[in-house]
C-alpha cells in the first residue's frame, strides 16, 4: 500500500471512531432523560393516588383554615406610644422631653425672681407631680390597650368599634402633650403662687403676663398670614386687623392646635360694625367663611373627649361657661 492510500485509511478509521462515539454519548444522555421523565411521572400517578385515598375535609374544617389565614392586624407597645408621643416616638424620650420642657420653665421662674435652693426644689418637686400625673394617665389608658392589641380585621365593624373607644382615651393624651403640662392648672403653677414672696409673685406675674403678650401677638400675626393665603391684603388692613384682634381677644390660657381656630371665634365675636369696614365686598365673603368655619370647630370642641380649656371657648350668647354657672 502506498503512503497517501495509507494516510486516507487512517483518516477513514478517525472519521469511524468519531461517529462511533458521539452516537454512545447521545444514547447515554436519551437514557438519562428518559429515566427523569419516568420517575416525575411515577412521582405525580402516586401523588394523585395518595389524594384519591384521602377523605374530603369537612366543611367546617375547610373554613377553619381559612379563617385561620384572616389576616390579623397586630398592634403592639411600640404603636401605642407612637401615638400617644407623636414626636418622640416612645415613652422614654417623651418623659426626657417633659424634664427638659420643666428644666426650662424654673429657669424661667427664677430668671425673673432669683429663687433659693428650697423655692427652686419645692418647684421642682411639683413640676414633676405633673409628669408623674400625665404618666398615670397613659399607664390607666395603656392598660385597656392590651386588651384590644391584637384584633382581626375579619369583623370590621367590631374593628372599628373597638379601635374608637381606644382612640377616645388617646386622643386627650396627644392634646395635653401638646398643649403642656405647666399651664395654670398644673401643679408648678399653682405651687408658684405659695412658694414665692409677695415681691418675687409681682415681679413673675410682670414677667409671664409680657410672654404671655408676646405670644399671644405672634400667633394673632400667624393667623393673619394664613388668613392671606386666600385673600391678601393691604399693609394698612393687614395692621388695623392686628391691632384689632390684640384689643377684641385676650390670650389662650393653654397653647392648642387650635388656637387659630379659637382667636378666630373670638373675632367672630366683634361686633360686625368695628370689622367689616376693614375689608372690601369681596374680601368679606371669604372673612364670613373663616369665621363661620371656627364656628363649626369650636362647636365639635366642646363635645366629649376634647381636650380644650373652657376658658378659650366663648359661648354662643358671649357669656363665658363660668360665669353661665353662677
Amino acid at each position: 500500500m502506498t503512503m497517501p492510500a495509507q494516510r486516507i485509511g487512517m483518516h477513514l478509521l478517525l472519521f469511524i471512531l468519531l461517529v462511533v462515539l458521539a452516537t454512545c454519548a447521545g444514547t447515554q444522555a436519551q437514557e438519562k432523560a428518559d429515566k427523569k421523565q419516568e420517575k416525575e411521572v411515577a412521582a405525580k400517578e402516586k401523588k394523585q393516588e395518595k389524594k384519591e385515598e384521602a377523605p374530603a375535609k369537612p366543611k367546617a374544617v375547610r373554613r377553619a383554615a381559612v379563617k385561620a389565614r384572616v389576616v390579623q392586624q397586630r398592634f403592639t407597645d411600640e404603636n401605642f406610644d407612637q401615638w400617644v408621643f407623636q414626636q418622640d416616638r416612645n415613652s422614654a424620650v417623651g418623659r426626657q422631653r417633659l424634664e427638659a420642657r420643666l428644666a426650662l420653665q424654673l429657669e424661667f421662674i427664677d430668671g425673673a425672681c432669683h429663687l433659693t435652693d428650697v423655692q427652686k426644689k419645692k418647684l421642682q418637686l411639683a413640676g414633676r407631680g405633673d409628669i408623674k400625673r400625665f404618666f398615670d394617665r397613659y399607664d390607666t389608658v395603656k392598660q385597656k390597650f392590651q386588651s384590644v392589641k391584637e384584633v382581626s380585621q375579619e369583623d370590621q365593624q367590631k374593628f372599628q368599634e373597638i379601635w374608637q373607644k381606644v382612640w377616645q382615651d388617646i386622643n386627650p393624651l396627644q392634646m395635653t402633650l401638646q398643649a403642656g403640662l405647666f399651664h395654670e392648672d398644673s401643679l408648678l403653677y399653682r405651687s408658684v403662687y405659695h412658694t414665692l414672696t409677695p415681691e418675687q409673685y409681682a415681679r413673675y406675674e410682670a414677667v409671664d403676663r409680657e410672654r404671655r403678650e408676646f405670644r399671644h401677638r405672634a400667633a394673632i400675626e400667624l393667623m393673619v398670614a394664613s388668613f392671606e393665603q386666600n385673600m391678601p391684603l393691604r399693609d394698612q388692613q393687614r395692621r388695623e386687623l392686628i391691632t384689632l384682634l390684640m384689643n377684641q381677644t385676650k390670650p389662650l390660657r393653654k397653647p392648642s392646635q387650635y388656637s387659630s381656630y379659637l382667636l378666630l371665634f373670638q373675632l367672630s365675636r366683634v361686633p360686625e360694625e368695628k370689622l367689616k369696614p376693614l375689608f372690601d365686598a369681596v374680601q368679606w365673603k371669604v372673612v364670613e367663611w373663616n369665621l363661620n368655619q371656627a364656628k363649626n370647630v369650636v362647636r365639635s370642641l366642646k363635645q366629649p373627649g376634647q381636650v380644650v380649656d373652657e376658658e378659650d371657648l366663648v359661648d354662643e350668647v358671649g357669656v363665658r361657661p363660668d360665669a353661665a354657672k353662677n
